[in-house]
């Protein structure tokens, strides 16, 4: 990941390695699972997927989950601060 915190409303860079050259891998954000996409993975195995946290994710501890094509699962913590107040 980017950044280990990030505030709702910011974009976080996910890179991922050692994959299978044109292994599709998705991406979601748990607690409450949302859809962050997906990405293919390049000749050397790799993959770069940049995402914004939406605005109205819940401030505390998260995971980014990735999910390769044979349904394996990688977790990485990501803390999620409020989003900025307007004013």
């Amino acid at each position: 990941l980017s950044a280990s915190t990030i505030q709702a409303g910011s974009t976080v860079t996910v890179d991922a390695t050692g994959l299978t050259p044109g292994e599709r891998v998705s991406f979601a954000l748990h607690s409450d699972p949302v859809d962050m996409g997906a990405a293919i993975a390049d000749d050397d195995g790799a993959v770069s997927l940049t995402w914004k946290v939406p605005t109205g994710t819940p401030a505390g501890a998260h995971e980014v989950v990735m999910t390769r094509a044979d349904t394996t699962t990688i977790a990485v913590p990501l803390t999620v601060t409020a989003a900025a107040v307007p004013g």
